[in-house]
């Protein structure tokens, strides 16, 4: 049975059609670098990509929590650090105030250097970073501190999740660094002192020393406990950052193109094109065909 010159055109004309959506689809993956453009070019590899997606997002939202945590805790570090070299700097102050050869005037005058110094220590436990106080627990929102070294933040302190179910806390809450239930109340150790400078008081002001000591221990203590926490925001840092790494990794490698495969594809592509425009092109208009 002869075949209708009306079909090969047809034929041919569906060739051609094919082959222009062969090269445009080859011509997206060499321009994208992407294999899997839409769900229907592989369900299954699309499915994937989207849970690495996601898995990427929330891996870039903990990273940006992370990041607000490592803020408020170097923060606290860099003021802890301050307390502790004004403490002791109160301690120089009064070792020499408590040398019998100093006159009541002069201890008067170191009364008012430790006087600057305790509301140095009080404007440092007050210190604010990244929009919140970084001493004040669960009540980070205001001073935690008034100008008598009253505590008004909460006993616990703030926590973060920094990786799914994993959480770590914010830092170390004022109270803890500060105030007597830790053993030595910071502010009250200052205000001995001073008090017991303006009294002439040299068992006092000897007595003091221990107290400034007691309360520097208290402080490095407290700074020790944020190094931990440092360190591990660090380390949830650097996984959050692999995390976000890997992810864009296996979504490349589910739906990214080869580059070699790509380009390769759309030669090919280019070639089917033109040999079939050039098989079309022998063959005579609709108009001039025979019936069969």
């Amino acid at each position: 049975m002869r075949i209708p010159d009306s079909q090969f055109y047809a034929s041919s004309q569906r060739s051609i059609a094919r082959a222009r959506q062969d090269m445009a689809a080859a011509q997206e993956r060499a321009a994208t670098g992407l294999r899997v453009s839409k769900p229907s070019d592989d369900p299954l590899a699309a499915a994937q990509a989207r849970r690495e997606a996601s898995r990427g997002r929330k891996a870039s939202d903990h990273a940006r929590t992370i990041d607000f945590g490592r803020v408020g805790l170097r923060a606290a570090d860099a003021a802890l650090d301050e307390v502790s070299g004004t403490l002791q700097r109160a301690r120089e102050l009064a070792l020499q105030a408590a040398n019998s050869t100093v006159s009541s005037g002069d201890r008067g005058s170191i009364a008012g250097e430790i006087d600057s110094l305790r509301e140095l220590v009080v404007s440092l436990a007050n210190t604010e970073a990244a929009g919140r106080y970084v001493f004040g627990g669960y009540r980070d929102e205001s001073e935690p501190f008034d100008q008598s070294g009253t505590y008004a933040g909460t006993l616990e302190g703030r926590e973060v999740e920094v990786s799914p179910g994993v959480r770590m806390p914010l830092g170390v809450t004022g109270e803890r660094i500060f105030g007597a239930s830790s053993g030595q109340d910071v502010f009250a150790a200052l205000q001995n002192l001073s008090d017991a400078l303006r009294a002439d008081d040299l068992d006092a002001i000897r007595s003091s020393v221990g107290e400034l000591v007691a309360a520097d221990e208290q402080v490095v203590e407290a700074r020790g406990e944020l190094g931990v926490h440092m360190n591990a925001f660090e380390m949830a840092h650097s996984l959050s950052q692999r995390t976000q790494q890997l992810t864009q990794e296996n979504i490349s490698e589910l739906v990214g193109a080869d580059p070699f495969q790509a380009y390769s594809d759309l030669a090919s592509s280019q070639q089917a094109l033109q040999a079939a425009v050039e098989i079309a092109s022998q063959l005579p208009p609709p108009g001039l065909l025979g019936r069969g």
